[in-house]
């Protein structure tokens, strides 16, 4: 997380909207963060950068120039425990994809303002074998129980079954404005 100024950007996998807009009438039940940008999967996470977001999307450009479209596989509601809290998702299996977060992550990381607040923690944390892919439904602190949301996320119909086999073919490259994240540039992957 950073200290969401003017310069903080994020890259995101778009679901197909049709599923992210499933998945988002499961996340307007538990979370108020899917007004934040429909239901995706991150590849860069959020951080202050030194650059334009029209070099950002410059750098992302040439690192996903020959990327075919992702096939994933969405697996049922799972929860993740660490030092700061949980996080509730739907974990996602990909050949490719961790790979492609790590190689957007290092080409990012010289442009990362060192003096934001949390610099670098999520760059570390996507270039370390502990990164999970994942579409996030619902966060939170340690002291909220997650046991009881977890199995009523669980029981909810998501209008598609688990495990849900699907192409993504858009990347998008955002900047944090009004409390919430603004498409600045969408690329569409195609097969080379």
């Amino acid at each position: 997380m950073s200290s969401y100024s003017k310069n903080i950007h994020i890259v995101f996998l778009d679901l197909p909207k049709d599923i992210a807009f499933k998945i988002d009438k499961i996340r307007s039940k538990y979370s108020h963060s899917y007004k934040k940008y429909p239901a995706h999967i991150t590849l860069k996470q959020d951080e202050d950068f030194i650059i334009k977001a029209k070099e950002i999307c410059a750098i992302v450009y040439e690192n996903i120039k020959n990327q075919r479209p992702l096939s994933i596989e969405l697996k049922s509601p799972n929860v993740l425990i660490n030092k700061s809290g949980w996080n509730i998702y739907l974990p996602v299996k990909s050949k490719n994809l961790a790979n492609l977060v790590k190689k957007i992550s290092k080409a990012l990381q010289d442009f990362i303002d060192p003096k934001s607040p949390r610099a670098f923690l999520s760059t570390k944390w996507e270039q370390s074998d502990k990164f999970y892919t994942h579409v996030s439904i619902k966060g939170g602190r340690k002291t909220e129980d997650h046991r009881d949301l977890l199995e009523k996320i669980k029981k909810e119909k998501f209008d598609f079954n688990f495990p849900q086999n699907i192409k993504c073919d858009e990347i998008t490259v955002a900047n944090w404005q009004n409390s919430k994240w603004k498409k600045i540039k969408t690329f569409k992957l195609k097969n080379v």
